[in-house]
């Protein structure tokens, strides 16, 4: 996530950088020192946050620049710095080469054994119950579920001020949430979120006996860097990625589902052609059987040798024309 000011952040898996994409429908980012993006996550993923400093990066009059990361709802942050040119009057102060910092692990003490150990940060599924039922763990807030799937890195020019008393470093494993009622998200699609790995034991955190304050003005003011990280099912649904193509199919059951087709359009021929015979063969037999009733039966028209041995010594008769009707006459006249 470049900026303007030589500095770049981004999410780490494998010693590479995770893919960015902006937040559909937020347009351009108007705070310039404020930046969100979505990340492509799967569970089971180490991951590191990287910062680096690129040559150009002015120092001013900071000692150093301090990283504070804030990781999902949790109000305990991880910190790393990057050490400037301290004592460098101005324009002498401009990072000549590339610095780099990360984030990868957590210093945490197991309450049960007491014993201290450096956690690597790893995402993990997220369960949403749909039950009402379902409650958050104590000492988490609804109000902090907003923070749920996200990394959230400031930065800052500061100074590094010694403490009059030291300070005491008591951090205890903090267990990740595994299951959320889904009223708790309030309509966000979260299915991840960050758990905590056994790296190595490691020795108790010394006293502190500095800070760092941030520089006055505008000078001090911090870069917020916000990583969304989310599955790719959830991304393809916002936008942010195409969804998948389907792969090509194979050709080798292309090749036996092409023969099957041909099989099964030989057998529908065949039947085809087996029932087009069968009614040919019924037709014929029909028509055999109408022929010899009619050559059996009484013939409707006489033959013609049958004619002239009827017409044979045959005088002409003649017949006698019909009785005239009588004719009935009506006087029409008054005598």
């Amino acid at each position: 996530m470049p900026f303007s000011d030589f500095i770049d952040v981004s999410i780490h898996v494998d010693g590479a950088p995770l893919a960015e994409y902006p937040v559909p429908g937020r347009g351009r980012e108007w705070l310039r020192h404020t930046k969100t993006r979505y990340v492509e996550v799967k569970a089971g993923q180490k991951f590191a946050v990287v910062i680096q400093l690129q040559p150009g990066f002015q120092f001013l009059s900071a000692s150093h620049l301090r990283a504070v990361l804030h990781i999902d709802q949790e109000p305990r942050s991880t910190t790393a710095i990057i050490q400037g040119y301290p004592g460098c009057a101005t324009g002498q102060d401009v990072l000549r080469a590339p610095r780099e910092t990360r984030i990868e692990t957590r210093l945490m003490r197991d309450e049960t054994t007491g014993n201290w150990y450096q956690y690597g940060l790893e995402f993990a599924d997220l369960h949403v119950e749909p039950e009402e039922s379902s409650s958050l763990p104590e000492g988490v807030s609804r109000n902090s579920i907003a923070h749920l799937g996200s990394l959230r890195l400031t930065l800052f020019r500061a100074n590094r001020v010694k403490l009059e008393d030291p300070f005491v470093y008591t951090a205890s494993l903090t267990k990740p949430l595994e299951n959320v009622p889904e009223t708790a998200l309030k309509g966000r699609d979260v299915t991840n979120n960050v758990k905590y790995v056994v790296e190595a034991e490691a020795p108790p955190p010394v006293l502190g006996f500095s800070k760092y304050v941030p520089l006055e003005g505008d000078h001090g003011q911090p870069w917020e860097f916000v990583f969304l990280y989310r599955k790719r099912q959830i991304l393809q649904s916002l936008g942010c990625i195409p969804r998948s193509l389907s792969p090509p199919p194979d050709p080798a059951v292309m090749l036996a589902r092409t023969e099957e087709m041909l099989g099964e359009t030989k057998e529908r021929a065949r039947t085809q052609i087996l029932e087009l015979q069968a009614r040919l063969a019924k037709a014929e037999t029909a028509r055999h059987v109408n022929g010899t009733i009619s050559r059996n039966g009484n013939p409707t028209k006489r033959t013609r040798d049958q004619a002239q041995l009827d017409d044979d010594d045959d005088e002409l008769l003649v017949l006698p024309p019909p009785p005239a009707k009588p004719r009935v006459v009506i006087d029409l006249t008054d005598e």
